[in-house]
């Protein structure tokens, strides 16, 4: 299974939003890493979905944490996407990722509504599925 992964910061229902758009598509897997601790109700909001994990970190330890699952999942050869909702951060992560072979996305939005941007391209969802190799 591929393996999408998500950085939450700033906000968390474009992600959401997405991921559940993603639901069954592809033999996708989604991997929410949010920054910072989440309590128990708005745990229970995404985890019965089979297809995305929630990662929490600490505020303090994000950057460590984010090195440590960027890691285990380029080893394990299953992450191709990592979508970030904080463009600073894409600058920064994004040309490293590419040398490892992973596709940096940008998602920005408010609300359920959101926008990604495919190397600085922007995308539908719809195009992004259809560009996503079986």
């Amino acid at each position: 299974m591929r393996r999408m992964l998500s950085l939450v910061e700033r906000g968390w229902s474009g992600a959401r939003t997405c991921s559940l758009d993603l639901a069954g598509v592809k033999d996708i897997q989604v991997i929410h890493l949010v920054r910072g601790r989440l309590d128990p109700q708005t745990r229970a909001m995404i985890t019965p979905y089979a297809h995305i994990r929630i990662e929490d970190a600490p505020k303090r330890w994000y950057a460590v944490w984010l090195f440590a699952v960027l890691l285990r999942e380029i080893v394990t050869g299953q992450l191709r996407w990592v979508v970030i909702d904080h463009e600073r951060h894409w600058v920064w992560l994004r040309s490293w990722l590419q040398r490892v072979g992973v596709v940096p996305i940008l998602i920005s939005g408010e609300g359920t509504a959101y926008e990604l941007r495919v190397n600085g391209v922007r995308r539908s969802l719809d195009e992004f599925v259809q560009r996503v190799p079986s």
